[in-house]
């Protein structure tokens, strides 16, 4: 994926993984398993409590999760079979 990519439902963001390649003396390196993403505001919204996001600005990931599970939970996001 490429830096500002819209993404759809179900769309494979990318690959965890521990291998961070081969260093300059030719040796495997690892890390722990992980995977970096981004996710940022699409289009200027406002928010319910009156929050103004402009297009392009970070949303912290872990805030954005939990309130997509909160929709959710409420309803607002149909299940995609």
């Amino acid at each position: 994926m490429a830096l500002h990519d819209t993404v759809v439902r179900g769309q494979k963001l990318g690959l965890v993984s521990n291998n961070l390649g081969v260093n300059s003396q030719g040796q495997q390196q690892y890390t722990t398993i992980h995977l970096h993403f981004e996710i940022r505001v699409g289009q200027t919204e406002t928010l319910s409590d009156g929050t103004v996001l402009s297009a392009d600005d970070f949303v912290p990931p872990y805030t954005a999760l939990v309130d997509s599970y909160q929709r959710k939970l409420g309803g607002d996001c149909p299940t995609v079979e």
